[in-house]
């Protein structure tokens, strides 16, 4: 006879619990465990994308906006390729098509309200800046932070 998971966890541990509540204890250590792994995952990637940074003598505003960005968006395409591309019926491959563009369209949306409540909250500052153009023209502050080399 098999035993669902929470009784066959529950019996393995010697504890004699209920299945409901044996299923439950053994979701909430899986899930602990996953954010233990995952905390000590990020660590090593943040690590990782600066020491590759500086190894290429890129700046850290480049190496947060663009290696770090690159890191972290990867996860989100593989599941979306997966979805895709080996999905077996027509609900999972609309699942990832969903996913391909959902994502995005919040991440924009929710990008445009935080600027947007930041400019509002800022526009007293705004107006003393000396040269208002100099923040959109080629070659501004965005430019040569991008150029600023490794602090090690």
């Amino acid at each position: 006879m098999r035993l669902p998971a929470g009784q066959a966890a529950s019996r393995a541990i010697g504890i004699r619990l209920t299945g409901r509540i044996a299923f439950m204890l053994v979701t909430l250590v899986l899930f602990f465990l996953s954010a233990s792994a995952i905390y000590v995952a990020c660590e090593y990637f943040v690590n990782g994308v600066e020491w590759l940074g500086c190894r290429l003598n890129l700046g850290a505003t480049a190496i947060g906006s663009v290696l770090a960005a690159f890191g972290t968006a990867l996860p989100e395409c593989a599941v979306t390729l997966m979805a895709v591309a080996f999905g077996n019926t027509p609900e999972q491959k609309s699942l990832g098509v969903g996913a391909a563009m959902g994502g995005p369209l919040v991440l924009a949306t929710l990008a445009y309200a935080v600027v947007g409540l930041a400019l509002l909250l800022n526009r007293n500052d705004w107006d003393a800046l000396p040269d208002k153009r100099r923040l959109t023209m080629p070659g501004s502050a965005e430019t040569r932070l991008f150029s600023l080399p490794c602090s090690r």
